[in-house]
């Protein structure tokens, strides 16, 4: 009951406030550096300081992001990233391979890799047929 409630209230707050139409202004603080939000999802001001990529995911999630990565997004991170989220995104993502895909009102970011690695190939299983008893 009690989850419901936050799902309507979470609903609500996001029907009061549609994706882009508000600006953003907010600080993380982690143990390994600073990210500072400023602006919306058309123009965005993104200022990170020693922060581990995955510090900077985090922190965009206001903006209604959601982020898997089948590899460790711990590098660290410092610059100041300007423009649409998307090309922030872009930047910020540059030596990964990646992809974004657009839903309603929120993108899901799916990082596969690092660029120039190589994929390992999952195993290949072959069966043994085994011949019938005489």
């Amino acid at each position: 009951m009690q989850r419901n409630l936050m799902m309507i209230a979470v609903l609500a707050a996001l029907a009061l406030c549609p994706l882009g139409a508000s600006e953003v202004k907010a600080q993380s603080f982690s143990d390994t550096g600073a990210v500072r939000i400023k602006g919306d999802v058309t123009a965005l001001e993104l200022d990170v300081h020693q922060a581990t990529l995955a510090d900077v995911m985090t922190a965009l999630r206001r903006f209604n992001i959601r982020c898997q990565s089948s590899v460790a997004l711990n590098d660290a991170v410092s610059g100041t990233y300007a423009g649409s989220l998307d090309h922030v995104l872009s930047r910020v993502l540059d030596g990964y391979n990646y992809t974004i895909r657009h839903n309603q009102a929120e993108l899901d970011v799916i990082v596969v890799g690092r660029s120039g690695e190589r994929a390992s190939p999952a195993p290949l299983i072959i069966p043994i047929r085994q011949r019938p008893s005489d």
